[in-house]
């Protein structure tokens, strides 16, 4: 069936009447995004689910209001959720390099770090006094004299016993020297050797039983030394630990409650009590730099400070590096060497969506090396393990600091398109099973008088938002047809906010210049108009080749076996319609059809498939009678890059069944269109963008009244064109039809009627079908004829045959 359309089949214009307003500025802002229900109820669903795995992506087309409408229901419900714990790491004393992590309740951890920094500010001035206090010095002093009358009594005893032996003994400072005695006076070395020999022996034999006894002397005083050293450590231990009591009382009774806490508490404590003295030193010059580094183990580096969290916290990370996600070391150089501590640990935005929610861009974490894999190894461990990367992809293992893990309970919200989810469901399985919430955002909704309303109060959140004039009636008009055309629907519209924003801000600046208050449907047309100038170079360029007959297309006259075809170039931001000259040429033989653009290897699948789905509509229409033995050579002309897609094989038939019946095609005609192999014509897409562009080349041309397109009857709900197409419909220069078979496009083209077949499947002589009959039935003759004359062929009577 052939439908000659109308203009107002052409472009669904919207009923201004029905609009309850004036100007966009008397409606309420929209709040959230239009008829997206299948993606809100999803994350809703994957927001409140808080089980292992059922973490959230977010997928659909950019500028479908995906990541401001995931930001809008992620702060809503975190606001509904009770606060997460703090995060703090401290030195683990027995193992310096596996730094300790503790979690307190919202806003203790700030209390505690303060609190820690009083407690060993409080020591440094309790601890000196006590140790300086009268009672603590006399009490040392005692200790120190028991110790030393102890060791005098001892001496005095051993020295009656060395005067029994003849001996006097000194105490120096190399240990005890022991003096003969002869007649009750001492012996220099000079008087000892002028001794008889006998005297020198009884003087070494006494020597000998004394020397036992200095040995005993010593060890026991060295005893007595240490057991006053232990006396006095045990007495500044105890007081030491009085003052350390009392002041980390306050500590213990405030945070000691969590068992992580009051490990931590118990083993500072042994620490200190250990070091006591470098609370005595103060901070000389000298050693200044040591003790900094010391006092550092008493810091509480605070990773995570919730205290003015309201709710749940929700993280944006726009930036999702390795270190960004997890968390990283810092370090500094001293003395050219790299150098840390567990203060310069500082956390990702992991630790700190931890207990909340996690927003991430999908290709922003899959493009940074490491970044992708690091998540999810968290998001299956549920623990988060601050870490450097040379600790896990190093040949050679590495020393430095490795931070206790820490519990990680976040719901990860990743944003990213349909390609991105489709291909990370296909290739990663850890991702089949982590996300188990999809929400996909559609890029168009239906076009009705509730949504074209949702859409006027986009247009005045936007115009609110950006500080724009409002936007009349006939503006929003304008711009709800811009979105239809966006999507090449007259019953839908884009959602595409992002580009109705943009539209609505060049709009803005044409009204301003004109002086106007609000915006209206010209300076919206004028708007697209320029928008679409600004990116039509390589448009322009190839019309001006088709003006100057560089590129050959016929607009007017009759050509055997060549038909105008319609493509879409799609070049960055542009898009737009171009028409194509297809040729055939048919001839006796038995290669079928020959596609020269799948030989020379410039056509895709998809086209390639279209020649095959025309080989078997000719064998549906005329293998019943004939043995189909030709030759059909297939040609895009003109075509030095690649081609794809079936929407030109109405065009491809219609030139072959125009060689074989040698009926010329009206050059004033384009036609796009897929067949099937039952003869049915199927929908394409651009088609919108193919009309235009034939338009365009006609009207450079000159428009007759007698040129137009044929497009599928399927595509009308697709029709939206632009004004100056529309206009020349309906001045009656340029014509669309509408078709539903292959046969009523061939009527068009070639102003001959197909024919229907009689019982034995043969076609009227003066049809289309019948002329092509005619020229099989030649094709076969010639062939049977060459054949038979080929058999006929003998010998002559007495001649010789020779091989």
């Amino acid at each position: 069936m052939i439908k000659i359309l109308k203009p107002r089949e052409l472009f669904y214009k919207v009923n201004t009447k029905n609009m309850p307003f004036q100007t966009t500025g008397e409606l309420e802002p929209l709040q959230g995004v239009i008829a997206q229900e299948r993606a809100l109820e999803a994350i809703r669903t994957g927001l409140v689910l808080k089980k292992r795995n059922f973490n959230i992506f977010a997928c659909g087309l950019s500028g479908t209001g995906r990541t401001s409408t995931v930001k809008d229901l992620v702060e809503e419900q975190a606001a509904k959720e009770a606060v997460p714990d703090d995060w703090a790491i401290v030195t683990n004393f027995k193992h310096p390099e596996r730094p300790f992590t503790l979690s307190f309740p919202a806003g203790q951890g700030i209390a505690f770090k303060k609190s820690m920094a009083e407690f060993v500010e409080d020591l440094k001035q309790e601890l000196p006094k006590a140790f300086q206090s009268k009672e603590f010095q006399e009490n040392i002093q005692n200790m120190l004299n028991e110790g030393l009358q102890e060791q005098g009594n001892l001496f005095k005893e051993l020295s009656e016993k060395a005067r029994e032996l003849d001996f006097e003994l000194k105490g120096t400072r190399s240990g005890i020297m022991t003096i003969p005695l002869h007649e009750g006076k001492e012996l220099g070395n000079k008087e000892f050797s002028e001794l008889p020999d006998e005297v020198k022996k009884e003087f070494e034999e006494k020597r000998k039983k004394l020397e036992p006894m200095v040995r005993d002397f010593i060890a026991r005083t060295r005893e007595i030394d240490l057991d006053t050293r232990e006396k006095i450590r045990e007495a500044q231990r105890h007081i030491a630990t009085m003052v350390i009591d009392r002041s980390m009382e306050d500590l213990r009774r405030r945070f000691g409650q969590a068992e992580k806490v009051k490990i931590y508490l118990d083993m500072l404590m042994d620490y200190i009590l250990e070091n006591a003295g470098m609370f005595m030193k103060g901070m000389s010059e000298e050693d200044g730099e040591q003790d900094e580094e010391e006092w550092t183990k008493y810091e509480v580096n605070l990773l995570v400070d919730n205290s003015e969290l309201k709710g749940a916290p929700v993280v944006f990370e726009d930036h999702p590096t390795y270190y960004n996600l997890v968390g990283k070391i810092e370090k500094r150089v001293e003395n050219g060497v790299y150098m840390s501590d567990f203060t310069m640990i500082k956390a990702g935005s992991l630790l700190r969506a931890n207990g909340g929610y996690l927003l991430l861009n999908a290709e922003e974490v899959l493009v940074h090396p490491f970044a992708w894999p690091a998540l999810k190894k968290m998001l299956k461990t549920q623990k988060l393990k601050i870490e450097e990367l040379g600790e896990q992809y190093s040949f050679l293992p590495t020393s430095g600091m490795k931070p206790e893990p820490m519990d990680l309970k976040c719901k990860v919200v990743m944003i990213g398109s349909s390609r991105i989810f489709s291909l990370l469901y296909e290739w990663d399985e850890d991702f089949r099973k982590l996300f188990q919430i999809k929400a996909e955002f559609d890029y168009e909704i239906p076009r009705n008088q509730d949504t074209v309303m949702q859409y006027a109060r986009f247009m005045a959140t936007t115009c609110q938002r950006e500080d724009l004039r409002p936007v009349d009636r006939s503006g929003v008009a304008a711009v709800v047809e811009f979105g239809s055309r966006l999507v090449s629907s007259r019953t839908d519209m884009s959602v595409r906010f992002n580009e109705i924003s943009n539209l609505l801000v060049e709009a803005d600046l044409l009204a301003g210049r004109e002086g106007v208050e609000t915006i209206s449907r010209r300076h919206v047309e004028e708007a697209t108009e320029r928008r679409e100038q600004r990116s039509s170079l390589w448009r322009e360029k190839m019309f001006r080749n088709i003006e100057r007959d560089i590129v050959l297309i016929d607009t007017m006259g009759h050509r055997v076996g060549q038909v105008n075809g319609l493509a879409v170039y799609d070049i960055g931001d542009l898009t737009f319609g171009k028409p194509i000259r297809l040729t055939v040429e048919t001839f006796r033989g038995k290669g079928g059809i020959v596609n020269v653009e799948r030989e020379s290897k410039l056509s895709g699948n998809i086209f390639n498939k279209s020649v095959y789905v025309i080989r078997g509509l000719l064998g549906r229409w005329f293998g019943l009678n004939h043995e189909l033995s030709l030759n059909i050579n297939l040609v895009v002309e003109q075509s030095y890059g690649g081609i794809d897609g079936d929407s030109a094989s109405v065009a491809e038939l219609a030139a072959i069944i125009s060689s074989l019946a040698d009926v010329p095609i009206n050059q004033g005609l384009a036609v796009t269109g897929s067949v099937n192999q039952k003869g049915d014509v199927q929908p394409i897409g651009g088609v919108n963008e193919k009309i235009e562009g034939f338009f365009e080349v006609c009207r450079q041309r000159g428009l007759t009244g007698r040129q137009g397109v044929i497009i599928p009857k399927a595509n009308l709900e697709n029709l939206m064109l632009k004004k100056d197409v529309v206009n020349a419909v309906r001045r009656d220069r340029f014509h669309v039809w509408a078709v539903d078979r292959v046969e009523d496009a061939m009527e068009l083209l070639m102003g001959m009627p197909v024919g229907s077949p009689d019982e034995n499947g043969v076609f009227p002589e003066d049809s289309l079908f019948g002329r092509v009959e005619a020229k099989l039935g030649l094709f076969e003759g010639l062939e049977g004829e060459k054949n038979g004359n080929s058999g006929d062929q003998k010998t002559p009577e007495g001649a010789d045959s020779k091989t």
